[in-house]
């Protein structure tokens, strides 16, 4: 399997076990059973809230200590007739209420809902990530298009060869001179690629909506626009990718016909200048997928205080703009993009990570669009909540 595909799917497989893993672990530590917290009693002994000498009382007359009503009392304040109808004894983590002011009154307020005029992840968003997850097989399969050997090594002048003064200036000023040196630039930027892919699936998703918010239902839809998000540009680079088979800037390096070591042996030592990887360059991946995932982010923070609201959830998305910038300008240090390989992809995963959430999270039931006459003929009025 190609190194880069089985690299995303590495990267996912991870991310859903750590996910997964703390969910786990959070529902275990929540859900205390009723022998924990039962009072300590001896026969004929009237049981009463721990630390004082107040009785528990039977609220409902049923001659027995119900959870509820101990649960109430020794947080000090809970009147049983306050108690929401639809929440059952010991349903903490399913119902999501909390208890943020530890006054021992549950705050249904604070349980992140996910509107019901948004609608949920449907059929066709499925066949949405099967045909994007398809095609990026396929173009992976197919390999660029601008090659003609037919033993598996690239001609050397094939590709387009073209660059910018852009691009020139950019790799004069952020190339790093020593092979080792870009080596360690590519293993960096692969780092920041699988912090921003995975921190809006991972942290806001899983993490915050579905386990702290304990709200399944966001948690779940976040999650999955996430893989969306990072399937579809995925699909749209590895298309683009392969019909325009760009050369990476290092090429300059390579020998000028193969068999012959060029100043840079490394590079035909690993197959670098002879393999179908040269050809990979426009647009850059890591670039746009990493814009995906933090703008994604963005969207996310900015439709549901996951951490809090104010400045808990702009910091992140702040983080994640500098992080997948970041990442872009590696691929240049690491001379294995040009730059407008990296604004391109840029501006595309930034498109997709922005575009898919909106569209999902807005209102298309309550829609009214008119044909009215104006000064200049007839004009189209609509509104879209």
């Amino acid at each position: 399997m190609n190194p880069r595909v089985s690299r995303w799917i590495s990267l996912w497989v991870v991310a859903l076990a750590l996910g997964v893993t703390s969910v786990v672990g959070a529902q275990e530590g929540e859900l205390d059973s009723p022998e924990d917290t039962a009072p300590e009693t001896g026969p004929g002994d009237i049981p009463t809230v721990p630390g004082t000498t107040e009785p528990i009382v039977d609220e409902d007359g049923d001659g027995e200590i119900d959870r509820g009503e101990e649960r109430g009392l020794m947080e000090g304040s809970l009147d049983p007739e306050e108690v929401p109808e639809d929440r059952e004894p010991g349903d903490e983590f399913e119902t999501g209420f909390h208890d943020d002011d530890q006054d021992g009154r549950p705050d249904p307020e604070n349980r992140l809902r996910w509107p019901d005029s948004w609608g949920a992840f449907g059929a066709w968003d499925y066949v949405l990530i099967g045909s994007a997850a398809a095609t990026v097989v396929g173009t992976q399969i197919v390999g660029p298009l601008d090659k003609t050997d037919n033993f598996g090594r690239a001609p050397m002048g094939a590709g387009w060869q073209g660059t910018t003064g852009l691009d020139d200036a950019f790799r004069d000023a952020l190339r790093r001179s020593d092979y080792s040196e870009r080596g360690r630039m590519r293993d960096t930027s692969d780092l920041l690629l699988s912090a921003s892919v995975s921190f809006p699936f991972l942290f806001d998703a899983l993490i915050s909506a579905f386990w702290f918010h304990e709200s399944p239902e966001v948690g779940r839809e976040l999650a999955l626009l996430a893989i969306e998000v990072q399937f579809v540009t995925a699909a749209i680079q590895s298309t683009t990718n392969m019909l325009t088979s760009r050369v990476r800037p290092y090429v300059q390096d390579c020998p000028e016909r193969e068999g012959v070591v060029g100043p840079e042996p490394e590079l035909t030592d690993n197959g670098d200048c002879t393999g179908s990887v040269r050809y990979r360059s426009f647009f850059s991946g890591h670039a746009s997928q990493a814009f995906a995932g933090a703008v994604t982010s963005c969207v996310f923070h900015a439709k549901f205080p996951l951490y809090g609201g104010g400045s808990r959830d702009i910091l992140p998305c702040v983080g994640l703009l500098a992080t997948a910038t970041a990442t872009g300008l590696f691929r240049v240090m690491g001379d294995m993009h040009h730059i407008t390989d990296v604004i391109t992809g840029a501006l595309v995963g930034s498109a997709v990570g922005l575009a898919l959430p909106l569209l999902r999270m807005r209102s298309w039931g309550d829609q009214s669009i008119s044909i009215v006459p104006n000064g200049a003929g007839l004009a189209v009025v609509g509104t879209l909540r």
